[in-house]
């Protein structure tokens, strides 16, 4: 073999690696570069849209504090077993969904639209998430409030309120927690439709937020049995049974879809966070399988992860 066609194969050859291990590498670390965003344009409404699975982070991951959530985060991390409170961070098996950045969500996101958060106290966890991720921005260029509803009679003593809202304004709704029957959820639902959908209740944009799951023990779909401790914790349940047994759901998004409302979907997100509740932090010992620790790199950072994107594509 000559000398020049000698060094022509072997240039031939490291170019053939070189391209090789770069491809490979380029795979692993761009691994959600070939999926689409969760939230497109025009898409249809999907509860499953956000499918995935809680991955743990590493342990030297930098987990900022928060004055205001202070109280659960040291009490969710007082167990001995350290993975129920190690920052997770949640990723959609088929669609992208960037993490949080704070600037985006107030310049891009929000555009300067008033927010907000109508429901429970879970959807004011969400609140209280945003307000820290939200924290060393100026205050005065964003507005973030809440309206307590949790139930019907808070809703009808809420109207005039809910009507005093701005023009322009983003809404967050979820209303459904505190309902374990389908027969009193119905009745909720229609007085809802009737006075808010059928009629204008608001002058902002309402969006309805999927209710989360809850992983009650010895309950079979998950929700509140009776008042008890739960010492072996809150219960895993099957994927498939709890989609099953989700009237919630079902029912409210039925409603919104029919009367062209928004849907956020969360609901899949928290079914295998069973592990992530509160009911770890209970002096009492009392089981809370419904309220979820406000952790940095937690549920709700992952609900205002969909929020952001939601708002960014769709809104």
């Amino acid at each position: 073999m000559s000398p020049l066609l000698h060094i022509q194969l072997l240039l031939l050859l490291n170019c053939t690696f070189v391209s090789f291990v770069g491809a490979e590498q380029l795979g692993s670390t761009s691994a959600f570069s070939h999926k689409s965003p969760c939230f497109l344009r025009n898409s249809t409404f999907s509860r499953d849209i956000v499918e995935g699975e809680w991955k743990v982070l590493p342990a030297d991951t930098n987990v900022p504090k928060c004055l205001k959530t202070e109280g659960t985060e040291r009490s969710c991390t007082k167990k001995k077993n350290k993975s129920i409170t190690a920052p997770r961070i949640y990723e959609p098996f088929r669609c992208l969904l960037p993490d949080f950045d704070a600037h985006k969500f107030l310049h891009d996101a929000l555009r300067g639209r008033p927010l907000y958060f109508v429901g429970d106290s879970v959807i004011m966890q969400q609140k209280t998430r945003l307000e820290c991720e939200l924290n060393g921005h100026n205050g005065k260029k964003y507005e973030i409030k809440s309206i307590r509803i949790s139930h019907l009679e808070h809703f009808r003593r809420n109207i005039g309120r809910l009507r005093r809202i701005p023009d322009g304004a983003i809404i967050l709704i979820n209303v459904g927690l505190h309902y374990n029957q389908p027969k009193k959820y119905i009745e909720f639902l229609n007085e809802f439709e009737k006075f808010c959908l059928r009629k204008t209740c608001t002058n902002g944009t309402l969006i309805w937020q999927e209710s989360s799951a809850q992983h009650f023990p010895g309950s079979n779909n998950g929700l509140f049995v009776r008042r008890g401790k739960c010492s072996r914790g809150c219960s895993q349940l099957n994927r498939r049974k709890l989609i099953s047994v989700d009237f919630r759901n079902k029912m409210a998004n039925e409603l919104m879809l029919r009367n062209n409302i928004q849907i956020l979907p969360v609901w899949e997100l928290t079914q295998a966070a069973h592990s992530m509740h509160v009911q770890y932090n209970s002096k009492s010992g009392i089981c809370d399988c419904t309220h979820f620790c406000n952790l940095p790199y937690g549920v709700f950072r992952a609900y205002n992860r969909i929020l952001q994107a939601f708002l960014l594509d769709i809104l």
